[in-house]
């Protein structure tokens, strides 16, 4: 009897040890657990600060960016004042287009277009059906405008004495532009019956976004590798000033040469140059393919430049000569025209002003 009582005390003396070490391991792991909760929870603050911290020096470095690129565009965006020194209307009523004639076509240096025309006989005893030789023969004059085209664009001047064909011959890519340009002609007006023929007439554009400059500009000749050199008209102390200075941006919407009966040498980008044949201004600096537009050439004489009521003080430039569409001028005088230095700052500065300032050229 006594040994079973003690054996049932030792029982339960066992059972509230283990029941009381149970308790000290739960009271433990619930400390640590609530220990590592904290610790987390500051990991996580700490982690945050730092995210907000390098958030906040991104957005700083992203900001300087920013304010850079604003100002970048804001210099690049600078307001452009033209001034108009004849009125639009007036010039084109008072003054003659510049076109160049060939043999059976010409180009409008004015209007800004290459036309050819192509005839075909009218084939009756081929095609006794009336319509069908018409329109056969009028196939045939398409396609001979079209040749015709081809002829006179190849041998138009694009910068200096480089050609159309020259461009062409040198790359593979300018060749079949030139060809699409061509064959995409549009026709002008209707198909001319006369004396037995039918005659077209093809059209395609010098400076639009689909006409010949923007097929032949990538492949423009470096020209300021060759001994013609632009002209630094402008002081260091000058180029480093803000173009933003209003009174740099102020231009004339046109340049009035006086060529004094002398004959005019047309190129797609004529070159304004100076008596050693340093270019002071080379005018495919002013054409953006993109939006195909370049200033007008016009004609016209002394009188009637007079009478159109030109701004007074409008600069005129006196011509020595003009060849492989280069404009010869006394570089000195051109110096000391207000504007021109201002003209040429802001395009070397890569301001694209061109067409949408520079409206036309006056030729007297």
């Amino acid at each position: 009897m006594k040994t079973k009582t003690f054996f049932l005390l030792l029982i339960f003396i066992l059972l509230g040890i283990n029941s009381y070490s149970q308790e000290i391991k739960t009271k433990q792991n619930t400390r640590t657990s609530k220990k590592a909760i904290k610790t987390s929870k500051i990991e996580k603050q700490g982690s945050t600060v730092k995210t907000s911290d390098l958030q906040y020096q991104t957005t700083q470095k992203d900001n300087n960016n920013i304010t850079k690129d604003s100002s970048k565009v804001s210099q690049q965006n600078q307001t452009i004042k033209p001034i108009e020194i004849v009125n639009s209307d007036q010039l084109s009523k008072n003054t003659t287009p510049v076109i160049t004639q060939q043999a059976n076509g010409s180009i409008n240096w004015t209007e800004q277009y290459i036309e050819a025309k192509g005839t075909s006989v009218i084939d009756y005893e081929r095609f006794p059906n009336k319509a069908q030789a018409k329109a056969m023969a009028t196939r045939g004059a398409i396609v001979e405008a079209q040749r015709n085209l081809l002829e006179i664009t190849q041998g138009v001047k694009v910068v200096s004495e480089t050609t159309v064909k020259d461009m062409m011959t040198q790359s593979d890519y300018i060749y079949s532009r030139v060809e699409g340009i061509v064959k995409g002609a549009q026709q002008v007006g209707e198909p001319i019956e006369k004396d037995g023929l039918i005659e077209v007439r093809m059209r395609i554009p010098l400076y639009e976004t689909d006409g010949l400059a923007a097929a032949l500009y990538d492949g423009l000749p470096n020209i300021n590798n060759k001994n013609l050199q632009i002209q630094n008209n402008i002081s260091d102390n000058q180029q480093q000033t803000d173009v933003a200075n209003s009174n740099q941006n102020i231009i004339p919407n046109g340049l009035v040469f006086n060529f004094n009966g002398k004959k005019f040498d047309p190129s797609l980008f004529p070159l304004i140059v100076d008596q050693n044949g340093d270019i002071i201004l080379d005018l495919s600096m002013l054409y953006n393919p993109k939006e195909g537009k370049f200033p007008k050439i016009l004609s016209s004489t002394k009188d009637i430049f007079q009478e159109l009521n030109f701004k007074e003080g409008t600069d005129v430039i006196d011509v020595i000569q003009s060849y492989d569409g280069k404009i010869v001028v006394d570089g000195d005088s051109v110096k000391k025209h207000p504007w021109w230095n201002n003209f040429t700052n802001i395009v070397k500065k890569g301001l694209n002003v061109g067409a949408q300032i520079l409206k036309f050229i006056l030729l007297i």
